[in-house]
């Protein structure tokens, strides 16, 4: 049987992991947006139907557009 202390030890590092998770679930989802985002904009597809395909900002897809 574990401590209280050990317990919450436990417990801590598990929140630590479940934020890595999260964040790095952010940045994926984030990069996966962008790369259909661009592939969208070469096959001639408007910033305004992109941004809507993606849930990106007009504004983040019309930067986008401007680097291809």
């Amino acid at each position: 049987m574990k401590t209280q202390v050990e317990q919450i030890i436990e417990q801590e590092k598990l929140d630590a992991i479940a934020a890595n998770v999260a964040e790095n679930t952010t940045i994926v989802t984030k990069r996966v947006s962008e790369n259909i985002a661009r592939n969208l904009l070469k096959s001639g597809s408007t910033p305004e139907y992109v941004a809507t395909a993606t849930e990106m900002s007009l504004q983040a897809v019309m930067e986008l557009q401007k680097n291809l």
